[in-house]
């Protein structure tokens, strides 16, 4: 069963995401913050990550950066949920390997197929960790 960790301080917002994971079979766990999901990644070692960007105590960038410094956890996939410009996302994330970018409101269903492409992506392929490519797609 795979894993994914729901990271938002909307708690309305992780409730739905929570919702649609478990009905995709996902055991799912939720973070407030990016502190708090960032302890919860290296004990539940998610096989995904959808956070939010604007968060208090750990935005999500800061908390992305942490997860691809962490050898536990660098190779996790992220779909990034924001309410924030795609673009402006893009620029300020150049960075970021195998993250994936939507914007709010988001379709429940993109959510599930970009999920399920990463970790296949990741597992299938036997990616190197040098080798991942970047996926910043935005509308």
């Amino acid at each position: 069963m795979n894993k994914a960790l729901i990271v938002d301080d909307e708690e309305d917002v992780r409730e739905l995401l929570k919702c649609l994971f478990e009905a995709g079979g996902y055991e799912v766990c939720e973070a407030g913050n990016g502190l708090e999901a960032m302890k919860k990644a290296l004990v539940f070692r998610p096989d995904i990550v959808v956070t939010d960007i604007c968060m208090p105590v750990m935005n999500g960038w800061e908390f992305i950066k942490n997860l691809r410094e962490n050898e536990a956890c660098r190779n996790i996939p992220v779909i990034v949920v924001t309410g924030r410009s795609p673009e402006r996302e893009v620029y300020n994330s150049k960075n970021l390997l195998n993250c994936y970018f939507m914007t709010k409101p988001f379709e429940l269903d993109e959510i599930m197929t970009m999920s399920r492409r990463m970790i296949t992506e990741r597992d299938g392929a036997g990616i190197a960790e040098d080798s991942f490519r970047e996926i910043a797609i935005v509308d």
